[in-house]
Order: structure tokens, then C-alpha cells, then sequence
């Protein structure tokens, strides 16, 4: 799928402040799922220095920063993109992937430990998880697809534009959640089983076909054999060529689209703007 996207991201202050330096998510990797074509930044008030840079977990950033006061920021992007996979569960596990819990190799254990291991544990998710394992006989890809269908089926998706995601119990008590508070859930119920599992913010397009959308959130696990693997419990679906990763984080917040912190006394006000147009045309 062809992507053309422009994304505007606006803070207002009431009165001016001092932005701290600032780090900026917003180029789309590129990979063997997806390819970017081109991409163009933009920040108003231009900043004093400004340069490209690659983060803890290989997102492309960029980072700014500023030498004056200012009342209003605005950081606009554009790209043209596309994506290839169609097919999301054309893989090979390895034969000791295949049932759960997951069990690392010697030189796989250190990253096992990192995004496999539950930084708060919850009784909740843990529940969910074991319930789900067990109907799906410990099979990996069958649990992993029982729990994106079940998120799915027990949550309705709200749109929360600003915001932290909430903590995963909150939400299964809630019973409903923005996309990011769904993959939070999704990540911690598959490191109960000892699967890797991250964070991946970016963009995604619909049946519907709308043009104006929100940045979308999803989570990847790794399956050894088979890799990162994306699946997205907001459409109980496994990610396809219709969703374009932009960042990723062992954290929701190592994904942030931008990041940064200003010193003064004042309210701020964020706005964004997000313009998708999609086709399946493929260029040469």
C-alpha cells in the first residue's frame, strides 16, 4: 500500500516558555515490510540546532534545540511510504517456539530478560493470560491470536488524543480503551508467558477509508524463528500492509511520537493534525 501523510503537531502556551531540547519520532522506519521514499520536517520557531539521530531501540529521531522564548511550537511532517506485507503469518517458528511459555537460548536470554520480563505485574492480566493459554493449549500463535480476538471482543475503542496509557487493570475494569491502553494490555499478558513484547506507535487506514486520522498504537512480540511479529488488538487483527510502524519502545513512552519538556509558568495546549492518503499502487 501507498502512504502520502501529514502530520502537524501544535503546542499554544498562555504565555512564553522555554523549551528544553526536544526529540522528535515521527520518520517511519524501513525495513522489509516497509519502505519510506521520502520525509520532511518542519518546526516553527526553527530551532537553534537541529540533526538526525538513531535511538535505544533503532527508531530515525530527530533532535532540536532552542535558544528563545516562545508561545506557540509547531512541528509539521510529511512522508511518502509504502508497505509490503500482506501475508502477516508467512513464518516459521522455531520447533521450541511452537508451545508456550517461551523459553530463551543462550544468546537470545539478555533481550528475553528485557522485554519478556513484567515490569508490574498484575494479578488481572496475569489471569487473562493463563486463561487464554490454557484454551489454546499453549500453542504461541494460537494464543497470541485468541488474546488480540479477545481484547478486541471485550474492549470498545475510544479515542483518548492526549494522554498516558492507562494501566492495564484500569482498562480491564473499564472495559473500553484507546488503541495504546489496548496494546498495553496485549504487551503485559504476553510476557506472563515469557514473550518479548513492545510498543509500536505509527499510522493506520481502515475499511472506511477516512482521511483524517488519529496516530495509531500496536504492539510487537518476538518469536523466535519468526522475529518481530506486529498484532493489533484494537482490530483483533494481525498487523498487515495497511499499518505503517513508525517507533518502538520497551516503554509506550521510548515510542513517543515527540518527547521534551519546557521551564515557565504557564498552561499548555496540544493540538494535532493528521491528513492519510492511501492506494494500492506499488512504485517501480
Amino acid at each position: 500500500m501507498h502512504f502520502n501523510v501529514r502530520h502537524v503537531t501544535r503546542y499554544r502556551y498562555s504565555r512564553p516558555v522555554s523549551c528544553e531540547p526536544l526529540t522528535v519520532r515521527l520518520r517511519p522506519r524501513s525495513d522489509h515490510r516497509q519502505r519510506l521514499l521520502s520525509f520532511q520536517i518542519s518546526i516553527d520557531p526553527a530551532p537553534k540546532g537541529l540533526f538526525d539521530a538513531i535511538d535505544l531501540e533503532g527508531n530515525d529521531v530527530s533532535a532540536a534545540w532552542f535558544s528563545a522564548a516562545m508561545d506557540e511550537l509547531t512541528i509539521s511532517s510529511t512522508f511518502e511510504a509504502e508497505t509490503f506485507d500482506s501475508n502477516p503469518f508467512q513464518f516459521l517458528l522455531f520447533p521450541a517456539a511452537t508451545k508456550l511459555p517461551l523459553v530463551a537460548d543462550a544468546i537470545e536470554s539478555k533481550h528475553f530478560a528485557l522485554y519478556a520480563a513484567r515490569q508490574s505485574p498484575s494479578a488481572a492480566v496475569e489471569e487473562v493470560a493463563r486463561d487464554l493459554a490454557n484454551e489454546a493449549r499453549f500453542s504461541t500463535v494460537e494464543f497470541l491470536c485468541g488474546l488480540n480476538e479477545w481484547i478486541h471482543a471485550h474492549h470498545e475503542n475510544i479515542l483518548r488524543p492526549t494522554g498516558a496509557p492507562w494501566p492495564a487493570d484500569q482498562t480491564l475494569r473499564e472495559g473500553r480503551g484507546a488503541c495504546r491502553d489496548l496494546a498495553v494490555i496485549f504487551i503485559e499478558a504476553c510476557r506472563v508467558l515469557n514473550i518479548p513484547s513492545r510498543f509500536v506507535s505509527g499510522y493506520s487506514v481502515n475499511v472506511d477509508k477516512a482521511t483524517d486520522r488519529e496516530l495509531h498504537a500496536w504492539a510487537e512480540v518476538y518469536l523466535p524463528g519468526a522475529g518481530w511479529r506486529g498484532f493489533d488488538p484494537s482490530l483483533g487483527l494481525a498487523t498487515t500492509e495497511r499499518h505503517l510502524a513508525v517507533a518502538v519502545g520497551l516503554t509506550p513512552e521510548m515510542a513517543a511520537p515527540i518527547t521534551g519538556t519546557f521551564r515557565g509558568d504557564a498552561a499548555s495546549l496540544l493540538e494535532a493534525e493528521i491528513e492519510i492518503e492511501t492506494s494500492d499502487a506499488h512504485s517501480v
